[in-house]
């Protein structure tokens, strides 16, 4: 939230931010919940120029909320709602200008994040700032695909059918079906139905991406956070953001107690695998800059690397003389404008240079 509202704040347009099951905001061992969290970021970082909408649909939830709002004097811009999310971000949608929204969505179950609730939003004009973020339950999936039912043969129970017309709605398409009822582990499965359901939004929103939450490397993924964004920095931010939290949670798991508790979760493996990607995209589109050929490799292997590890690697390639870039004119330093190539597509370019420069003499 701080990077995503720093950024957005500048865009001069009122900022909308959707949470569409809010909770108590507050929980009962004291942690924040997500409208003290992005309350917080908003008034640190766009202060006065955002409305948050806070939906609950429980009583007991929403009177707790507005007092917490309450107390930290966050009323004027931090509005709790009590009702239907689904039915409230319908109606909102149809009164949606120009203002750049987030919409965040943790549906207990998968009911609430349905394809045609998030369309509106999705469809909206290129130049208007959108971002989605939803927790996608993986357990309730399973659950709903019902998939021994329907080997037994009761596909045509009606309680099964709403199931699978729940998660066709959800999933915008029945497509879920064939990875469901594949011989495909579990996991296998969810990471499948991921990717489609990431290829479809994108569609719509280009930049997208999912992180696995899990206890531990071992155990079940028991939901995703999926992001989708019509700007690339969203892309790059999101991986950041979810590669370290993923892998140093998982880290901590892994060595909680033990002399490696505090050692670094990066891999010294993972910086000769991301050379090697390096080298080959580059090759691939030579004179890309530095920030598009790592927005390239973000979408390709989303949530394996770091922007840091990117830059380390680029310095330590370009000691070894394995990449050229094209150097700031004005500073003279390496940068995100500045181009990216192999030794010898430098020096062709040069050569080409010296050579239109010559042509241009003798005429």
């Amino acid at each position: 939230m701080p990077a995503y509202l720093g950024k957005v704040a500048r865009l001069g347009r009122e900022i909308l931010l959707v949470d569409g099951r809010a909770g108590p905001g507050i929980f009962d061992d004291g942690s924040y919940g997500s409208p003290i969290i992005m309350c917080e970021a908003a008034e640190r970082y766009a202060r006065d120029k955002y409305v948050a909408l806070f939906v609950n649909n429980s009583q007991s939830h929403h009177e707790r909320l507005e007092r917490n709002l309450a107390e930290r004097g966050w009323l004027d811009h931090a509005i709790p709602i009590l009702g239907d999310s689904t039915a409230f971000l319908t109606t909102l949608s149809l009164h949606l200008r120009d203002q750049t929204v987030f919409v965040y969505l943790d549906p207990f179950g998968l009911r609430g994040c349905e394809f045609e609730t998030l369309r509106p939003f999705l469809t909206r004009p290129m130049s208007y700032s959108t971002e989605i973020v939803l927790n996608v339950s993986m357990p309730v999936t399973h659950r709903l695909a019902a998939t021994n039912a329907v080997a037994e043969g009761r596909i045509s129970n009606p309680r099964i059918t709403r199931y699978h017309e729940l998660l066709s709605e959800v999933f915008g398409g029945d497509y879920w079906k064939d990875i469901y009822w594949s011989d495909l582990t579990a996991e296998q499965k969810e990471l499948a139905l991921i990717a489609e359901y990431q290829r479809r939004i994108s569609k719509y929103l280009p930049y997208t991406g999912s992180c696995p939450v899990r206890e531990s490397r071992s155990s079940r993924v028991r939901y995703f956070i999926t992001f989708a964004s019509r700007h690339p920095d969203a892309m790059l931010l999101m991986n950041d953001t979810m590669c370290s939290a993923y892998y140093g949670q998982m880290h901590q798991k892994d060595y909680e107690g033990t002399l490696f508790a505090e050692t670094d979760w990066r891999s010294p493996q993972s910086a000769s695998e991301l050379d090697a990607i390096i080298l080959q995209k580059a090759k691939a589109n030579p004179g890309l800059t530095r920030k598009d050929l790592w927005l390239t490799i973000v979408q390709e292997h989303f949530m394996r690397f770091t922007a840091k590890e990117y830059r380390n690697c680029i310095k330590g390639l370009m000691a070894n003389r394995k990449l050229e870039p094209t150097r700031d004119p004005l500073t003279g330093r390496l940068n995100d404008t500045c181009k990216i190539y192999l030794p010898d597509g430098v020096q062709s370019k040069r050569d080409s240079a010296r050579k239109s420069d010559s042509s241009s003499r003798r005429s």
